[in-house]
């Protein structure tokens, strides 16, 4: 959940969903990269969605990081909270209007209807571009 809205991810890039806890700052990243948490011994990145969408941050004892997998890399993802996971059958799902063509369709997946509910499902694989995630590789290794 994000700004009051409900969105989808792929369960299956979904690796764990974690209540908020403090991220590390980690300086000169790109303002939507608020830094990098512990995952299991492993160093991972945060992402703040609203951020990402432009949108105003929010923060309350509701908010999560979601740690998937976006392309090769393992990512956090801060959002408002998680409701739940739901079941998309494929004659449930169908592309973006054609007016989500251009800013921001790239992080647009599909639109899925379920339960008498309609839900964005966000496309986790551009997330990030190559060169953000070169970037990202080079402020977490110096």
């Amino acid at each position: 959940m994000m700004n009051g809205e409900e969105f989808v991810l792929e369960v299956g890039r979904v690796l764990e969903v974690l209540k908020y806890r403090n991220v590390r700052l980690i300086p000169n990243m790109p303002e939507f990269l608020v830094g990098v948490i512990d995952f299991r011994g492993r160093v991972v990145p945060v992402m703040d969605l609203r951020k990402r969408f432009r949108l105003t941050p929010a923060r309350n004892n509701k908010n999560r990081i979601i740690v998937l997998r976006a392309r090769k890399e393992i990512l956090g993802i801060m959002v408002d909270d998680v409701t739940g996971i739901i079941s998309l059958e494929p004659d449930n799902v169908s592309a973006p209007p054609i007016i989500f063509q251009g800013i921001g369709s790239k992080y647009i997946k599909g639109i899925g209807k379920c339960g008498g509910k309609m839900f964005v499902i966000l496309n986790m694989v551009n997330i990030l571009n190559q060169k953000e995630i070169g970037f990202m590789k080079k402020a977490l290794t110096n």
